[in-house]
């Protein structure tokens, strides 16, 4: 083999080439033959010269291995055992799942785990996204195995660091990276575009446009130059901004400027010419676009609070993004909200996926403080960096009580007094 193997899809349809298979039935490698996959599952083994696909450029192709013994949550004698048996059940969760996925990344797909904490189980299979519809269990709490995790990034940073920002992501299994539209800073589109030329994977969009500042014409043209980019992975998210007046905007009729600009965007991907006739935005009957799009359709995504946002959500996007929170209880109360919309397009209640946009910030040290101020509205939260760096852990951020005046890292039990900070100026 010479040079890297190419990135394969995690899902749809792919053919691959150039390999030499070894099924475990014929004690030596098979060449000439192309694998068939379909919707990620492989259904044919066929003749080279009758295929077209991803050269895979000479690589050894096996089944699964198996692991007959495993652990992952072993807890070894030394530092490294002594922190593994200090993480509490979330944290034990978090690091066992990580073993189990780099396990499955090194080409082992069914292991037995002995003797693990709490009698944990693991099934060593890719994700079947299509299914990923329900974030409740049927207690109605949110069923963390079918959460799917990105990042927001704000376009604050120089040209050329998303590209690095995004691939890690996708190296490190994220489902996919948005990008904010806050006033003031960059616009999205670059950071989007660096981000399509160097992911195979995970999803980009963002997180929100706002039809205030920017025409839906404008916005679908943006979708598809990243859509078109990325091979089909974008997704549109759009809000009714915020602070907008600082810049001398008024945000009329915000319900009504929404299911307009989705009406817009997706009657000129449609490129059917129908035209759309809104109350704030139109499109006369005959305009198309001059270009060909990738998709006829973009996935939407609207971010709201209110009720009224939720239940345009129901009737015409496909998710729904609570921004600055983590609380699951939330879902329960999105799902209610979107059933008005669901109801009036006659759609099922699982039309509509629920995201949580909880707000962090990376600390240098792996230890970090969260501060959460007791007037949300007049100051926004920031971590600071804890100064002893110590293992990485889910709990190493504790909430505390609101209107309590220090901060409190539960990993090293240091404290220090919070920062203030003043509100970010947002317009998505």
């Amino acid at each position: 083999m010479s040079g890297p193997v190419p990135s394969l899809p995690t899902r749809g349809d792919a053919v691959l080439t150039n390999l030499r298979l070894v099924d475990g039935v014929d004690p030596r490698p098979q060449d000439g033959l192309a694998i068939v996959i379909r919707d990620g599952v492989i259904v044919e083994i066929v003749p080279e010269a009758d295929a077209v696909g991803i050269d895979l450029g000479g690589v050894f192709v096996t089944p699964g291995l198996i692991n007959m013994h495993t652990h992952f949550s072993l807890s070894l004698p030394g530092a490294g055992g002594d922190a593994v048996s200090a993480l509490d059940a979330h944290g034990l969760a978090l690091y066992m799942a990580d073993g189990a996925r780099r396990t499955l990344l090194s080409g082992v797909t069914t292991v037995r785990c002995v003797a693990e904490k709490g009698g944990a189980d693991f099934a060593l299979t890719p994700r079947d996204r299509s299914r990923d519809r329900h974030p409740l269990d049927r207690h109605g709490r949110a069923d963390v195995r079918q959460v799917r995790v990105s990042l927001g990034l704000q376009t604050d940073k120089e040209p050329g660091a998303y590209a690095g920002l995004a691939g890690l992501a996708e190296e490190l299994g994220f489902d996919g990276v948005s990008v904010f539209s806050d006033l003031r800073y960059r616009p999205p589109i670059a950071a989007l575009l660096e981000m399509a030329a160097v992911t195979s994977r995970i999803r980009l969009g963002c997180a929100c446009w706002n039809p205030y500042t920017l025409h839906p014409y404008e916005i679908a043209g943006q979708f598809a130059a990243v859509d078109a980019a990325s091979a089909g992975r974008a997704y549109l998210g759009l809000a009714k901004g915020s602070w907008l007046e600082a810049i001398g905007l008024e945000a009329p009729k915000p319900i009504a400027h929404l299911r307009d600009a989705i009406g817009v965007v997706q009657t000129l991907l449609a490129g059917e010419g129908r035209g759309y006739a809104g109350a704030a935005f139109r499109v006369e009957p005959g305009e198309r676009l001059r270009y060909p799009v990738e998709r006829p359709r973009a996935p939407i995504l609207i971010g709201s609070w209110g009720p009224l946002g939720m239940a345009l959500a129901g009737e015409f996007s496909d998710e729904i993004k609570v921004g600055g929170s983590a609380n699951p209880a939330m879902v329960g109360v999105v799902r209610k909200r979107l059933q008005r919309g669901l109801d009036r397009a006659g759609r099922t209640s699982d039309a509509v996926d629920v995201v949580l946009g909880a707000v962090t910030r990376a600390g240098k040290s792996r230890c970090t403080w969260m501060w959460w101020p007791r007037w949300i509205r007049r100051s926004t939260c920031r971590p600071t960096s804890c100064p002893r760096s110590v293992r990485a852990s889910p709990t190493a951020t504790t909430r505390v009580r609101a209107g309590s005046s220090r901060e409190m890292c539960s990993t090293c039990s240091r404290s220090r007094a919070p920062r203030m900070t003043s509100p970010r100026t947002r317009s998505g």
